[in-house]
């Protein structure tokens, strides 16, 4: 049962909670983040845990949210804010929970999801300059969107992510709005160790400690040659001059945007991409130029 689940559990996605949803979920309920982190306490997990690796990709940070509100006393947001502000300033263009009412939606990029094939990209909810005259419009095409998706799968779709209640709603794991400058500069402040977000044996722990390897599903299609996990990170082994490895700390999202980290190499990447493509042309480039600029041999589990 759940009294079995450590924290090492819940870091390298091994809690058995990757597919706990409620029934039937709204997208309100999915938005409603004690709601969320309520249900993630009163779950079963699917498996024992510690046995099989599946990657937490909604359920994780409900997860941890809730363990750092239960440790600290304090909501999380508000927590992570302050000790990241800490090591990168007060100014820094990263929202962990949720965009707030002072930021401008004219200043919010729209994502779309790029259909393979086609130069299209798909339906898009975007609430960005309505006018009177198009919101009939626009809300009944956000409606016809909406009708294709049921429970978590809501927040499979990119363009619910355009929507200003989604917006503004603390959904840890999908929901951090930042650009691609803060995201670098926070990896940055870690590895310098310019700021007490994790300590050097903290992050040496995360990743040259056991790793777990995602075990995969019957039918999914999120992770195709994924990272391994080490604890919070995903954590991928670069080769360096001579042979020599050196693993990353980071995250990749299944849409191409990813933040890595190698410390070996004081080196912080971060990349944005709001229109959503796994196979993105310019990504692939974009990374490559870095490799070669260092000196890096990238794994397979990074697509470049």
């Amino acid at each position: 049962g759940k009294s079995k689940v450590t924290v090492r559990h819940v870091l390298s996605h091994q809690a058995g909670l990757s597919n706990a949803m409620p029934e039937n979920a709204t997208l309100d309920i999915l938005c409603n983040f004690t709601y969320m982190k309520q249900f993630m306490e009163t779950s079963e997990p699917a498996h024992e845990p510690g046995t099989v690796t599946q990657y937490h990709y909604l359920t994780f940070a409900w997860i941890c949210g809730g363990i750092i509100e239960e440790v600290t006393g304090v909501q999380y947001d508000v927590y992570l804010d302050k000790i990241i502000s800490e090591g990168c300033g007060d100014s820094l263009e990263l929202h962990t929970g949720g965009i707030s009412e002072k930021i401008d939606s004219a200043d919010l990029a729209v994502l779309s999801m790029e259909k393979r094939g086609r130069s299209k990209t798909t339906e898009t909810l975007s609430e960005k300059g309505e006018s009177d005259s198009t919101r009939d419009g626009q809300s009944k095409s956000r409606k016809a969107v909406l009708a294709k998706y049921q429970g978590r799968e809501q927040l499979l779709n990119p363009s619910i992510f355009n929507m200003k209640k989604v917006r503004k709603s603390k959904i840890p794991s999908a929901n951090m709005h930042a650009s691609a400058r803060a995201l670098a500069k926070v990896f940055d402040s870690i590895i310098c160790q310019r700021s007490s977000i994790l300590s050097k044996e903290i992050v040496d722990l995360g990743r040259n400690g056991k790793l777990t390897q995602h075990s995969g599903v019957e039918g999914e299609a999120l992770l195709v040659d994924a990272p391994s996990f080490g604890l919070g990170f995903q954590v991928h082994e670069f080769t360096m001059g001579f042979g020599m490895k050196a693993r990353s700390i980071g995250h990749s999202g299944f849409g191409g945007s990813m933040a890595i980290a190698i410390p070996e190499k004081n080196l912080s990447i971060a990349l944005v991409i709001n229109q959503l493509s796994p196979k993105s042309p310019a990504r692939s480039k974009l990374l490559q130029i870095i490799w070669d600029e260092f000196g890096l041999k990238a794994p397979s589990t990074i697509d470049t």
